[in-house]
C-alpha cells in the first residue's frame, strides 16, 4: 500500500532480482516466483500501476536497457501477490523515494 500512495505520486526506485526471464521480457506482465536472498539485483523505476482487462494487477516500470528491451523499455510485473516478497523481490529491499525541492 505504501509503494502504490508514493508512486501516485512520483516515481520510486526499487530493486528487483535480475533473473534471465527478466533479461528476455518481450512484454506481458510478469508474475514469476522469487529467489534466494543473494540474486543479483537490478535497479528500475516504478512509474505507475493498473489492471488489465482479466482484471490482473500490475506494476509498470521504466529499465535502463533502453527502447528495444521490454516494450520501448518499459516492463510490467504482478503486484498484490500472496508472496510478502513480491514478485521478483520487489519487496526484499525498500524502496527510495525521491525526495523534490520545488
Amino acid at each position: 500500500d505504501a509503494l502504490e500512495k508514493a508512486v501516485a505520486k512520483q516515481p520510486v526506485i526499487v530493486r528487483l532480482q535480475g533473473t534471465t526471464d527478466l533479461l528476455n521480457y518481450k512484454g506481458g506482465i510478469m508474475d514469476y516466483e522469487t529467489l534466494p536472498e543473494e540474486t543479483k539485483r537490478h535497479a528500475v523505476l516504478i512509474v505507475g500501476y493498473g489492471t488489465d482487462p482479466d482484471g490482473v494487477k500490475y506494476w509498470r516500470f521504466k529499465n535502463s536497457w533502453g527502447e528495444g528491451w521490454g516494450k520501448g523499455g518499459f516492463g510490467r510485473i504482478r503486484r498484490h501477490v500472496a508472496d510478502k516478497r513480491g514478485v521478483l523481490g520487489i519487496f526484499m529491499k525498500p524502496g527510495l523515494y525521491p525526495v523534490l525541492n520545488i
